[in-house]
């Protein structure tokens, strides 16, 4: 019988922080194109192209340019890298953990400020877009609902 060969576990690490590094590098590409031409104008072929990525690499990534919209907003929201829930920000998390109920309320309307302007001009692209795209109507609804939650 021969001794088995010993394998060495596969880190995929590196492999899983330049796909976060790329998803990034995508979604502000896009934040700027969607800036700058209005969502109907802005091309998956333009972001791919723009960000340095192939076609169907983006198209895995987001599905559709809906999909580029809804990850760009997260981002924003989130304001954070990987765009996590917003709360679990730090901002969220300081304002469920603070004692003072005025605090808490200081605290969030801070925080909200913030994501406020981080959205607002993308905010505007996913408005103007949902009046003609139906796919988009559907997000902007969702985005709705949760605000006002």
């Amino acid at each position: 019988m021969s001794n088995p060969k010993k394998r060495r576990s596969y880190d995929a690490s590196r492999r899983q922080q330049r796909a976060l590094e790329t998803r990034e590098r995508v979604i502000e590409i896009a934040r700027t194109l969607f800036a700058e031409r209005g969502y109907a104008e802005t091309t998956m072929n333009a972001i791919a192209s723009e960000a340095g990525v192939a076609l169907p690499t983006l198209f895995a990534m987001f599905q559709s340019k809906r999909g580029v919209l809804a990850g760009v907003i997260n981002r924003l929201v989130s304001g954070q890298r990987g765009a996590p829930p917003i709360l679990q920000t730090p901002g969220a998390r300081a304002m469920l953990a603070e004692p003072d109920a005025r605090r808490a309320v200081a605290l969030f309307a801070a925080d909200l400020t913030q994501v406020l302007a981080r959205v607002g001009p993308i905010y505007e692209v996913m408005k103007n877009a949902a009046r003609t795209e139906a796919d988009v109507a559907e997000l902007f609804a969702r985005a709705q609902q949760f605000r006002f939650q």
